[in-house]
């Protein structure tokens, strides 16, 4: 009776095999021993469709005067401008 319960265990693919802490190694089965060896790791997918020039370092006078020029510029002004709604 014993050995039929733990073959039947092991035989359904959807049951984990074994045993927790010290009384076995583990879940070994189909996705839960996938799972127990798997190192989970976050992954960041970048979705620019244009990657920046100035983004990264190195940083020259060049980018900085970009930057300086994204930051001073009035986005309000502009866009109003672009609308045609600036007097």
């Amino acid at each position: 009776l014993i050995m039929t319960t733990m073959l039947l265990q092991y035989v359904v693919e959807g049951l984990p095999f074994g045993g927790v802490g010290q009384s076995g190694f583990g879940q070994y089965h189909g996705k839960y021993s996938f799972e127990l060896f798997s190192n989970k790791k976050a992954v960041f997918k970048r979705s620019f469709l244009i990657e920046f020039m100035f983004r990264y370092p190195p940083w020259d006078d060049s980018k900085i005067g970009m930057l300086r020029h994204v930051f001073n510029t009035n986005y309000i002004l502009l866009l109003l401008g672009l609308l045609g709604l600036r007097r």
